[in-house]
């Protein structure tokens, strides 16, 4: 790169843009982030991408020399966001941009992750704090986040209608599974195993009393991990398939899950409508998650705990009590 592209760039060093590195097959995705990152930003900041076609100016220039224009567009960002798909995962390239931005003096990287596990993440970008955004309080996280390194004041009541409305555009906008995977069937005495385990979710109101007590050497009898996790969710309507992956923090309930998974699911379905038109099921056992009145009040790390894995699916009929057997059947008397 000559120096004169250096001259170029002058005082437009890490003034308002935001540089997105990412597979191109994952466009659609990435022009939603970018919509959402100028709406909640009310267009103080510019979001530039090299596949952007939304705008004449926007994307790579005409007659541009690729490699040229990638580090023209990093040293005049602040702020390099990585998109992590299972389409881009394991591409050179996004290494080479992230190599590039992180040696570059006022440019930060933030990886986030739509569609993979955060534990899925290899070196260098496995150093980096990342952010799942299908839900909405990562989403959110994410969002404050992008708006501090803006100087831009962060109001929840303000953003929540755009972040609300961004994320089924995100799950939509997601490349669709290569296939969604089949649940092998597993020998006899594995299942057998897993079976026992997930039948200790049924007392749930003994393990959420345990959660209180505390042993003769003072340390809770059922801790909950100090630490954050995602969790793997099919998402498997007849149109819409996705595998998605929600975050596990100490303080989240498993109300605050369904939440998610309706926030995802908002433009295929009407409110209030778990357990009558749709239900999260495991993939383990295929028994049906059945929550009552303390949904709000169970941690979702005592049931989605770390490595499970869950379906998200429609019901051909209401959940009804004679399903009860079925099911992770939680907060009745």
């Amino acid at each position: 790169m000559s120096s004169s592209m250096d001259d170029n760039i002058g005082d437009n060093v890490g003034k308002n843009q935001i540089f997105i590195s990412h597979d191109s097959r994952d466009r659609e995705l990435v022009h939603v982030i970018a919509e959402t990152l100028k709406r909640v930003s009310q267009e103080s900041v510019r979001v530039w991408f090299s596949s952007d076609e939304s705008t004449p100016t926007g994307g790579m220039s005409p007659g541009s020399i690729w490699l040229d224009e990638i580090r023209l567009q990093i040293l005049k960002s602040k702020l390099m966001i990585v998109v992590l798909t299972p389409l881009s995962l394991d591409r050179p390239w996004l290494s080479f941009e992230t190599g590039y931005a992180s040696a570059t003096e006022g440019c930060n990287v933030v990886p986030v992750c739509v569609g993979i596990d955060k534990k899925d993440i290899s070196f260098p970008l496995a150093m980096y704090q990342c952010y799942q955004l299908v839900d909405y309080e990562s989403l959110k996280r994410f969002v404050a986040l992008i708006l501090a390194q803006y100087d831009i004041p962060f109001d929840e009541e303000v953003v929540k209608p755009i972040l609300r409305e961004a994320i089924p555009k995100l799950i939509q906008a997601m490349a669709p599974p290569y296939g969604m995977e089949t649940d092998q069937e597993e020998p006899t005495e594995l299942a057998q195993v897993k079976e026992h385990i997930d039948l200790q979710f049924a007392d749930l109101k003994g393990r959420i009393s345990a959660l209180n007590k505390k042993s003769d050497s003072g340390e809770l009898m059922i801790p909950l991990n100090s630490f954050s996790y995602s969790v793997e969710f099919q998402i498997d309507f007849p149109l819409l398939k996705r595998t998605v992956y929600l975050e596990m923090d100490p303080d989240t309930t498993v109300q605050t899950v369904l939440d998610n998974a309706y926030g995802m699911l908002a433009n295929h379905l009407k409110p209030w409508t778990y357990l009558t038109c749709w239900i999260i099921q495991s993939r383990t056992s295929g028994r049906n998650l059945v929550i009552r009145e303390i949904a709000d009040m169970v941690p979702a790390q005592v049931v989605f705990t770390d490595g499970s894995k869950w379906k998200i699916m429609p019901l051909k009929r209401p959940w009804n009590g004679a399903d009860a057997r079925s099911s992770l059947f939680y907060g009745v008397e």
